[in-house]
């Protein structure tokens, strides 16, 4: 895959996410937080298993929106029912502890172990890692 491919991807993603976050933030608010929260994590999880065993950069795109899906449901959710779940007076700090803390230890964490785990046995196992976060 080239750089250009790789590029390609991430917009993709940033692009479904962009478009899909205020329509499954509506979601959220009519058919309840959590359950979408859920399913949420179930859809990245199915995507992140189609990325691994994928070989079609066709494909790819489509597991990669899937991803973006997943990732759409989830955030808004999590953010609405930390608004809901919170006093007023903390929500901020709340918010930040989910932004700036959860989100971003996940990251940190996937990246490294995702990187190891990729070097040790490949880009199917760093995937299907992915699948089970």
């Amino acid at each position: 895959m080239t750089a250009t491919e790789v590029g390609i991807l991430f917009t993709i993603h940033g692009l479904g996410a962009m478009v899909l976050g205020i329509p499954m933030g509506m979601l959220a608010d009519r058919k309840g937080k959590k359950n979408l929260m859920l399913l949420g994590l179930l859809v990245s999880g199915a995507a992140m298993a189609g990325i691994a065993f994928t070989e079609s950069y066709t494909w790819l795109i489509v597991f990669v929106l899937i991803s973006s899906l997943g990732l759409t449901m989830f955030s808004p959710a999590a953010l609405g029912l930390i608004s809901t779940s919170v006093p007023l007076r903390r929500q901020s700090t709340a918010m930040g502890i989910y932004g700036g803390i959860c989100e971003n230890t996940g990251i940190i964490a996937g990246a490294s172990l995702g990187g190891f785990v990729w070097s040790a046995w490949g880009p199917r196992a760093a995937f299907l890692m992915g699948t089970a976060a």
